[in-house]
């Protein structure tokens, strides 16, 4: 018997149908706030702004070859139709010799949160994160109008974080471990690992893939002469080359813009991309303050065809190290907002 009812509906409701449903306003339709396929009650999509609070940690930066770089860019970045006019390029430090900068990054925050309600009433979450940041050039028709970063890699200890910037920004977050105790370099190593697949009847497993420790232990000071000389030329004149003067400059930077791009695959070929986009997005910077520390030692290991040192084309030895020589200790307040959508499909 119809009666004119929906289940779940008390005696005094009647039952609207789909016309009638059309025409309300979304807060007054039962239940429409929620999208079912997203997995918590107001969503992982939520939208920008988001406040971080509280974040500390150490940044890295290494020299990298800017012909693999540019190739990188080429990949995620330049994806627009050539009559769009809109193209990246890496920041190229050392010109002779096709050196760029990476910079790795590892943060905690101690609070992140977005601003747009409802998300905002969910309460903020704590992380810690681990990022590679490559200076990049953006273009119009040939032309430099803006520089920013691009982030090929970060790796996140939160799973809010991880689908929302991937799902909203386009930024690759990847779940992993990290290790960073806020009194390194006098206690244990930063780490990032891989929190891979658990083998048959066995444990999680975690390939350690950056360790991060100071640069003389077990380095001796003429190994790094040594490889300083080697990409940059002599120690003594290195102070006042352009690589300190780009790493200052940019490392002291209270605001800057970040490009990433958006992927939504195809699902009949997974091979295609049903719609891509380049966004660009602003961070703002406040509380700011660094600290220039000593050497660091960074050690890469590749986890089957997972190699970041030679994507990045950072230049390691044989052992896979690789020496940030003007590392420093930072802690910050920031805000991620602007986003914008510089093309898309």
């Amino acid at each position: 018997m119809n009666t004119g009812m929906k289940k779940g509906m008390a005696n005094n409701e009647t039952y609207q149908g789909p016309a009638e449903f059309d025409t309300l306003a979304a807060e007054e339709k039962p239940g429409s706030v929620h999208t079912p396929f997203e997995p918590s009650i107001a969503g992982t999509q939520a939208p920008p702004p988001y406040i971080c609070e509280g974040v500390t940690g150490f940044g890295f930066p290494l020299q990298a070859d800017a012909r693999v770089l540019q190739g990188l860019c080429d990949r995620f970045l330049n994806i627009a139709p050539p009559e769009k006019g809109i193209s990246f390029e890496p920041v190229v430090v050392n010109p002779a010799l096709n050196i760029c900068m990476v910079t790795l990054e590892a943060l905690d925050y101690d609070s992140l949160v977005t601003a747009a309600s409802p998300w905002s009433e969910l309460g903020e979450v704590a992380q810690q994160e681990f990022l590679f940041a490559i200076p990049v050039f953006r273009k119009e028709n040939r032309t430099v109008v803006e520089q920013g970063i691009f982030i090929p890699y970060i790796f996140v200890t939160n799973q809010n974080s991880a689908l929302t910037g991937r799902e909203v920004l386009g930024l690759p977050k990847i779940l992993a471990g990290i290790s960073m105790d806020p009194d390194f370099p006098a206690n244990d190593p930063i780490e990032l690992r891989f929190e891979g697949r658990r083998k048959a009847g066995g444990v999680i497993q975690r390939d350690a893939l950056v360790s991060i420790t100071p640069v003389f232990n077990g380095i001796l000071p003429e190994l790094v002469d040594t490889r300083v000389s080697r990409f940059f030329g002599p120690v003594a004149t290195f102070a006042n080359s352009p690589v300190i003067q780009h790493i200052e400059e940019s490392s002291g930077l209270n605001s800057f813009i970040g490009y990433s791009q958006r992927t939504l695959i195809n699902p009949e070929s997974p091979g295609k991309d049903s719609y891509r986009s380049i966004i660009s997005s602003h961070y703002e910077g406040k509380n700011l303050n660094m600290i220039a520390t000593p050497p660091m030692n960074v050690t890469f290991k590749s986890f089957l065809n997972f190699d970041i040192a030679a994507t990045l084309g950072i230049n390691v030895d044989g052992a896979g190290n690789a020496v940030s020589l003007s590392p420093y200790s930072i802690s910050a307040d920031f805000e991620l907002g602007n986003v914008k959508v510089l093309w898309e499909t």
